[in-house]
């Protein structure tokens, strides 16, 4: 046998303190009775309470009231095994930690909106496990793919734009950092959703993000892409020890970043995902129409466990402490006079 909430145990621990109680409820009745004459006589006459019913009047509540303290621990036993299985995909978000995702043309930031995002994500998953990759000029795995949602959402909190040093937005670094995170041995179960603005201010060039694209959904990695901006374009806010300034170029003028769909939308073509635009609502519906597309690929077992579920059994001390009770009751404090 074992108890639910066995630190409720202690309140056998009143057992004590309830008979110390009766005792000297018992005594003071005895001194009392004396002051008015014989006990003997007065017990004998019917005038007075018999000391041995109370006595047992009182041994059945006590152990009434230590029935109920074992009822309110949980007793259990009987056990059955239920076997437990943990099913879904690896999801990997990349979330652009640029500068140009400081932008302000979604509220409150493009960064800020994108972490609401992957908040809104995590809390729709069941089952499936989740990993944090950042980027700007390099890519890093910040969160590795876990089942603990509160230490994911832990990560998604700190995310900012000072944690990626090297300037840019080196796409395909973020994606083939995100694919190391999968297991190389798998042929499907595995997930890319890529967050950014998907401009690239500072270096041009370099690896085509389609055909990385590509290349890792011929190793069953499906891409899908989130757009975070307006296309229409915004400053990006820098601040400086005078305050907040917008950044500016070689020549001093503003430099303006802009959503590029175009090369999201490509990305996503490429990886055999959909490409979805994030807007002001924070209702988190874009990366939920996404969470339900991924709902239905096949699935994984990531754990597999039992579970052992005992059987209640408080109700047999209630019910045993209620004919106690009902007993006490019934048991009258005074002997019927003999006639």
């Amino acid at each position: 046998m074992n108890f639910a909430r066995p630190g409720l145990l202690y309140l056998l621990a009143g057992g004590p303190v309830l008979a110390a109680f009766f005792w000297l409820s018992a005594r003071t009745g005895r001194r009392a009775i004396a002051r008015f004459g014989d006990p003997a006589l007065l017990f004998r006459g019917g005038a007075a309470a018999s000391p041995g019913r109370r006595a047992a009047k009182a041994v059945l509540a006590l152990l009434a009231v230590s029935l109920l303290a074992v009822a309110l621990a949980g007793p259990r036993w009987g056990a059955t095994r239920e076997k437990i299985e943990r099913k879904g995909v690896d999801i990997v978000v990349a979330i652009d930690t640029s500068l140009s995702m400081r932008a302000t043309d979604v509220v409150p930031s493009r960064l800020a909106r994108a972490k609401q995002a992957i908040e809104k994500l995590i809390e729709l998953m069941k089952g499936d496990r989740v990993g944090i990759v950042v980027f700007a000029g390099s890519a890093f795995t910040f969160c590795p793919l876990t089942l603990d949602y509160s230490a994911a959402l832990m990560f998604d909190d700190l995310i900012d734009t000072t944690l990626v040093p090297d300037p840019g937005t080196d796409i395909p670094a973020a994606l083939r950092q995100a694919a190391e995170n999968f297991d190389p041995n798998s042929e499907k179960y595995k997930v890319i959703i890529l967050i950014s603005d998907g401009e690239n201010l500072e270096n041009q060039g370099g690896e085509d993000e389609v055909k990385v694209a590509e290349e890792l959904h011929q190793k069953g990695i499906v891409i899908y892409t989130v757009g975070v901006g307006d296309t229409r374009g915004a400053s990006i806010p820098l601040e400086t020890p005078s305050g907040s300034v917008d950044k500016t170029g070689p020549h001093g003028e503003i430099v303006i970043t802009k959503l590029d769909e175009n090369t999201l939308r490509k990305i996503a073509l490429a990886g055999d995902g959909k490409y979805r635009r994030l807007d002001n609502s924070a209702s988190g519906r874009e990366l939920a129409d996404i969470y339900k597309g991924i709902g239905g690929m096949e699935k994984k077992t990531f754990e597999e466990e039992y579970q052992i579920h005992y059987e209640e059994r408080f109700q047999w001390f209630v019910g045993a402490a209620l004919l106690l009770l009902a007993a006490e009751v019934l048991i009258p404090e005074r002997r019927r006079r003999k006639s």
